[in-house]
């Protein structure tokens, strides 16, 4: 069961009902202990930054999603293809400034 949370852009939001039944049989849901979940969080965070860039986006190392539109061809281009959108969702304009806190996978 979902519920309605809001709109970004012309998409409609929904949240999983956090009272929902995990199903395990997903694969979606592993319940570790206190100890696993750390050493598994460590290993993540612990690679070289080499190991990140090829997956974030070539030149600009952004860890996050890409956008492929026509015409884009490399990594670096999906990104800034994204990051001007994103800039164009924003209105931002030359000055003004954004404050990014991450989101703390």
């Amino acid at each position: 069961m979902s519920k309605k949370t809001g709109e970004v852009g012309r998409e409609t939001v929904y949240l999983q009902d956090p009272t929902a039944e995990v199903k395990t049989e997903h694969g979606l849901y592993q319940s570790l202990s206190i100890e696993e979940d750390i050493e598994r969080t460590n290993r993540h965070y612990e690679h070289p930054t080499e190991f990140w860039y090829g997956l974030t986006g070539g030149e600009w190392n952004v860890y996050s999603c890409n956008l492929w539109h026509e015409g884009v061809t490399t990594q670096t281009e999906s990104q800034e293809a994204k990051l001007d959108k994103m800039a164009q969702y924003m209105e931002l304009e030359p000055g003004k400034r954004i404050l990014d806190v991450g989101c703390g996978w």
